[in-house]
């Protein structure tokens, strides 16, 4: 037999790929016969906005959106899990980022073809400032040993050479 699977848009992915079959999925029809289908999602994410002039100290916020457009929201409602599945709860650390769900909502768009369900979640990234501290401080520590040159006597060339591959 065959499970019907629906058309699920993710506004901003730029790259989604949807786990196939056995692990990531589940699909739990309950006795009124409504079903619930959820499956794990990987999505490289177009996010506007972002502004870099509080760098290392910055704060970017990126919304998503999932709609399914082939169906009315009489036929497929859209919505988020629980809390905790969209996003582990409370900060989840993604390389120098700490990223955390802020909100999720519903919506219904309106058109003339017939209203579609989406769903709409807001992830807040706050850069962790330890990794650039560390290379702000070696690079000073660079720029430091790269001034050490103009004591070193101009007849001891090996010695300068030597410290500038050291420092570039």
């Amino acid at each position: 037999f065959r499970i019907w699977v629906p058309d699920t848009y993710i506004h901003q992915g730029i790259s989604v790929s949807f786990s196939k079959g056995g692990g990531g999925e589940a699909v739990i029809i309950s006795q009124d016969g409504n079903v619930f289908w959820t499956r794990h999602v990987s999505a490289e994410l177009h996010c506007k906005g972002f502004n870099f002039g509080q760098l290392p100290f910055d704060i970017q916020k990126c919304g998503i959106t999932v709609s399914d457009y082939t169906y009315s929201d009489e036929i497929v409602v859209v919505e988020w899990a629980k809390k905790g599945y969209l996003f582990n709860s409370g900060t989840t650390r993604i390389e120098e980022w700490d990223a955390r769900l802020t909100s999720t909502f519903l919506v219904t768009q309106l058109y003339a073809t017939g209203n579609t369900s989406s769903a709409v979640a807001c992830i807040q990234f706050s850069r962790n400032s330890k990794n650039f501290g560390t290379t702000m401080a070696v690079a000073v520590m660079l720029v430091i040993a790269s001034y050490t040159g103009f004591w070193v006597p101009a007849a001891a060339a090996p010695a300068r050479v030597a410290l500038a591959f050291l420092c570039f």
